[in-house]
This record gives structure tokens, sequence and C-alpha cells, in this order.
């Protein structure tokens, strides 16, 4: 039992360590646990994001992380339809869905894919100007990993916007992206809606890699602290 938890606790170090390795677009739960706070932070988008190239939009849910984490990828001009939108949910472990052929099974997630019509992606956009979203990074906040926030990136014509909503602050109830988001989620999965939370209270009963609590800052552009290590 003892070396059970050491070995729990010695992954969770590593995988907390490992968590600014640069985010090259792996979806399988290992390259995500390892390149999270890189997804999060839109590194890959930055790097590609320059004049010509294709308008790219990310949106991701905390809705304590342990318990339902959202991530919506969009891409204009892709996709058969036009636009393309990758969506994934991501919550506690499955293990229902464990099996010889795929031993990631319980934690890889629900994931879908839908194409998106020219008035369907100009709705979400219009819905990120009236958000304020291209207005510049809101430097300052907090985002714990047993809050609830939405993240928002962006390239838009060749440069590239950072967003944060945090609830229960105003902007966050008013956003319009959400509600434009999940009209177009064909997972199925209902939003882990707001809720007052505390750790103990959180994280009562977990242990190994679910007993991490952490908290990002944003800066100016973005997430201030997280760095790829390779």
């Amino acid at each position: 039992m003892r070396q059970r938890f050491f070995v729990g606790w010695t992954m969770s170090l590593l995988a907390f360590a490992l968590g600014a390795c640069a985010y090259t677009g792996a979806g399988d739960p290992v390259s995500r646990k390892f390149t999270w706070f890189s997804y999060l932070n839109g590194d890959d988008i930055r790097q590609s994001c320059n004049a010509g190239g294709s308008d790219r939009y990310r949106f991701v849910y905390n809705g304590i992380n342990i318990e339902q984490r959202r991530t919506y990828d969009l891409t204009v001009g892709a996709g058969p339809r036009g636009h393309f939108m990758t969506v994934q949910v991501i919550g506690p472990a499955d293990l229902s869905s464990f099996s010889a052929s795929d031993l990631l099974g319980p934690w890889r997630g629900i994931s879908a894919e839908v194409g998106l019509l020219d008035s369907q992606m100009a709705e979400i956009v219009r819905a990120m100007e009236q958000d304020g979203s291209f207005a510049g990074s809101p430097a300052g906040l907090r985002l714990p990993s047993i809050g609830f926030y939405w993240v928002v990136m962006a390239c838009r014509s060749g440069r590239f916007y950072f967003d944060a909503y945090l609830w229960p602050a105003e902007r966050f109830q008013k956003a319009q992206i959400p509600a434009r988001l999940l009209a177009l989620d064909p997972t199925g999965v209902a939003i882990n809606p707001p809720r007052d939370a505390t750790p103990s209270l959180v994280y009562s009963g977990r242990a190994g890699e679910d007993a991490r609590n952490y908290t990002l800052d944003v800066g100016r552009d973005g997430l201030i602290g997280v760095r790829t290590l390779f």
C-alpha cells in the first residue's frame, strides 16, 4: 500500500513538472497531461499564427479540473462544410471503458468533430467581439484549478489574442460564447455548472494525481510562468 502511494505521488510530481511541455496536437491522455498548460496557453496557435494563414480559435472550459474540462478547437476554412470544430469533454476516469485494446480508454474522454457553416462561424466570432475577446488579455486574473472559467485563444488575421472569464465575475455571467459553443456541441454531455467549491470537498477521498491543486496567473499576453521544456 505504501509503495503504491509512493508511485502515485511520484507520477503526480512528474506529470506536474512536465505540464509545461510543448503541445504538439497529440490527443492521447498521456500527451494531454504533459502538455496541458501549453495547450491552455495556446502555444501551438501562437507559433503558427501569421499573416496569410488560417484563422484558428480555441475555447477551454474548466469546471473544476478533476470533474470536467471541455475543449473546442475551430479552424476557419477547413472541413467539408467550410469550417471545422473538434470538441473534447474530459472527466473522471471511466473504468467501464477499459479494454486490452485501449489501455488509455478510461482517461480518453469523449471526442467529436463537426463541420460549421459560414453563418455558424460568424455567430461565434460575433460573440467573441461582443464579449471583448479581442480587447486584450485580462492581466492579473487568477484561474484556480478548482474554479470555473473559460479561456479563449485566437489567431485572427495573423494576430494572436488571449482572454479569460472567471466565475462569478460579471464578464463570465454575461459571456455569449458558451451558449454559441454548447448549441453546436455534438457530444451530448451536459456542462458542469459553476458552484462554490473548497479543496477539502473537491478532493475528499481522492489520492495520487487527482489530489493536485494549482492556480494559473494571467499576464498581458497569456498565462504567466508557462514555459515549454521541449
